[in-house]
């Protein structure tokens, strides 16, 4: 049986009436198209009778960084081999939980999940939610008719596939495989990986570090959600297991960079409404001078024409700063503010090569220091 969305006209019931009668199984109504359950002799026998259908299985599925689940089929338990491994709750806590609807869902399904008790987090892809909630109000979800698959937030969701040398999500039970706490009688030490974790809950920092330091894990930064941290491999599904915890990752360093300035500063819109660009206007900017003060080709690539020629830039004395030798003016950067406000006001973007995704906001325009 295939998932399917079939195009009807708005309030149409002799429509709706036909697609029932041929066997589709209707999960859902959108006013102008349903969302059915067909075999492959049900959809042929709808296309032959006019209807518009279009196989729609990718809703059958459920894709999170790390994991590829199959929400056709029951949810996987949360027991595995290794004690301490799942994140188990007394009876009555509240736990998170994924909740994915048959299709994309309404308000009014997302408020029927409130209804029960449960907390809403926030949305999941391919229509389903992150729920706090209790078991008993787990089960009262999946009864909820538009509700198509429940299952615990497990361990294994949370840990991204890059720390065990995979490049992208994988099926349920094999990454649950591959994240099981490794044998290590007998093994070599493993380097500790960098990680940066990421909680369900800032109360609940100081406790998890705790745990990752009695797990010879070593705390570089805690803040808020967000731990920074040399975690052992042996560690990586204990702390997963971790109510509070929501996702594990590798730890990347953050670098200063200019790409998103002209979303921050709200003038893509200029660009992509109006095609501005700055081409044939001049730009002065007074502050501490522009990078090595000379246009040359020793000046950033930024500041240099598309096709790397000069000419962009005029420069005056900054401050009454002259050579002493040559007696010409000085406008080089000794602080660097200058060259950062040049570069969001007309850099463009050219030492990022042909992505240019750094360019400022007038790109095209001419520079006076």
């Amino acid at each position: 049986m295939h998932k399917v969305f079939i195009a009807v006209a708005i309030g149409n019931s002799e429509q709706r009436q036909r697609i029932a009668a041929a066997g589709a199984f209707i999960l859902a109504d959108y006013d102008t198209r349903l969302l059915a359950r067909a075999s492959d002799e049900q959809i042929v026998a709808l296309r032959e009778a006019g209807f518009v259908v279009e196989l729609a299985d990718e809703l059958d599925r459920l894709v999170l960084s790390s994991v590829i689940i199959d929400t056709s089929a029951p949810p996987p338990t949360a027991a595995v081999p290794t004690e301490g491994w799942t994140a188990r709750a007394m009876p009555g806590e509240p736990i998170y939980w994924l909740v994915q609807f048959v299709g994309p869902y309404l308000p009014a399904w997302v408020e029927a999940v409130g209804a029960t008790g449960a907390t809403v987090v926030g949305p999941m892809p391919q229509n389903s939610l992150l729920v706090r909630m209790t078991a008993e109000q787990a089960q009262a979800v999946a009864a909820i008719p538009q509700v198509q698959w429940v299952g615990e937030y497990l361990p294994s969701y949370k840990i991204h596939p890059l720390l065990i040398g995979q490049a992208g999500p994988l099926p349920d039970a094999e990454m649950r495989r591959l994240v099981a706490p490794p044998d290590v009688e007998g093994r070599a030490v493993e380097p500790p990986l960098a990680v940066t974790i990421v909680l369900f809950e800032a109360d609940a920092l100081s406790a998890v570090v705790a745990q990752i330091e009695a797990n010879a894990g070593v705390v570089r930064a805690a803040q808020a959600d967000t731990i920074i941290c040399d975690l052992p491999r042996a560690a990586l599904a204990g702390v997963a297991a971790l109510p509070a915890v929501a996702q594990i990752a590798p730890y990347e360093p953050t670098t200063p960079d200019m790409q998103m300035a002209r979303g921050i500063s709200g003038v893509q819109a200029a660009f992509d409404l109006h095609g501005l660009d700055g081409e044939g206007e001049v730009v002065g900017v007074a502050d501490s001078g522009l990078d090595i003060g000379a246009d040359t080709d020793q000046l950033h690539p930024d500041f240099r024409a598309l096709d790397g020629t000069g000419g962009r830039v005029i420069g005056y004395s900054v401050g009454g700063r002259t050579d002493a030798a040559t007696g010409l003016p000085l406008w080089d950067d000794p602080e660097g503010h200058g060259t950062h406000v040049s570069g969001t006001t007309a850099g463009n973007g050219r030492a990022d090569g042909l992505r240019r995704r750094p360019s400022g906001i007038a790109y095209q325009a001419r520079l006076v220091m």
